[in-house]
């Protein structure tokens, strides 16, 4: 595939390792996992089925197709974080997963590229292991253990990504999701708590001061941001009025709301006209969460039908990833 042909990248696609599959099975008392025909049991009280399409390159790739996608950006699914595990086992899921991932990218001519996966519960192994593999993106939760990310803790880690160059992309995390007890029926905990949990991350980027501290941190959410754009003027305002927001930073919301990057997810078009007005349409890209039953894979014809003009277009289908992850 020629690189002077734009394209059309997704920036949201979930994948799990063979390798992770085999692990399991053989030692599921260390990777804190067992299968038992189509489901996943984790250690942490979790259980969802695997789908053959996060397992099976060629099913993605046929879909990627029909879907009019070039390049995907894969990421572990977001169950397997494993922040809650031991270090030693964290460690060597991440080095389980990540092999993996570089191997579906050395494999698929250029198709599929990967986010790293690093066990964010210890900073320094997991500012090790984004030294190590160089990735052009690394995929972290939004919470980590019940921790937000302005946790001083967290810092160095950010720094490091500065750093690097390294995109940072934000997920919900499974474990830790705010309100969780209060969000147990009708599979809210999904639609309320993901967007809400997504919401609070970007606040404490904001407010902890991390923006500030990393003035050059590529950073981007999933699920057009959750909540956050559409209440950033009440906390634009709150900034004004409240000392307990300028506790940490002193810059205005509004500029450093400028420095986010979202994925389109946002299952509206209407929703999603909006995210791109705020945030600025180079700072939105196309995004999926293929193979998700919450996802859209026809994003690409979504994101055409908007209306926008040419060059918008461009920037959210693939100019703008692409810049951020290099490939330019």
């Amino acid at each position: 595939m020629s690189r002077s042909t734009p394209l059309n990248i997704d920036i949201h696609q979930h994948f799990v390792p063979e390798g992770y599959f085999d692990a399991v099975r053989s030692d599921p008392e260390t990777y804190g996992a067992k299968l038992e025909g189509q489901h996943f049991h984790l250690r942490s009280g979790m259980k969802f089925r695997w789908d053959p399409r996060q397992r099976e390159p060629k099913l993605r790739l046929a879909d990627m197709d029909k879907g009019r996608v070039d390049v995907a950006v894969l990421s572990i699914l977001p169950p397997f974080f494993s922040y809650g595990e031991p270090i030693e086992v964290a460690k060597r899921i991440c080095t389980l997963i990540n092999d993996g991932l570089a191997e579906i990218v050395r494999d698929n001519g250029g198709r599929l590229l990967a986010m790293g996966h690093v066990p964010l519960q210890d900073v320094p192994a997991a500012i090790a292991e984004l030294e190590a593999r160089r990735f052009p993106a690394v995929q972290i939760g939004s919470n980590v253990n019940g921790r937000n990310l302005d946790d001083p803790a967290l810092l160095p880690f950010f720094k490091a990504a500065e750093r690097l160059g390294t995109l940072v992309f934000i997920h919900p995390t499974p474990n830790g999701i705010i309100g969780s007890d209060r969000l147990k029926d009708y599979y809210l905990r999904n639609f309320i708590g993901n967007v809400t949990d997504t919401a609070v991350a970007i606040a404490s980027l904001i407010f902890g001061g991390v923006l500030d501290a990393c003035p050059k941190l590529k950073v981007c959410f999933a699920h057009a941001g959750g909540s956050a754009p559409y209440i950033w003027g009440r906390w634009a305002h709150g900034q004004t009025v409240r000392k307990e927001a300028n506790v940490r930073t002193t810059t205005p919301v509004a500029e450093l709301c400028k420095r986010i990057y979202f994925d389109s997810l946002s299952h509206s078009p209407t929703s999603l006209r909006f995210l791109i007005s705020e945030a600025g349409p180079g700072h939105v890209m196309l995004g999926s969460d293929y193979p998700a039953d919450m996802g859209d894979d026809a994003q690409v014809a979504a994101i055409e039908k908007l209306g926008l003009a040419d060059d918008v277009v461009r920037s959210l289908l693939g100019g703008t990833a692409a810049t951020l992850l290099g490939l330019d």
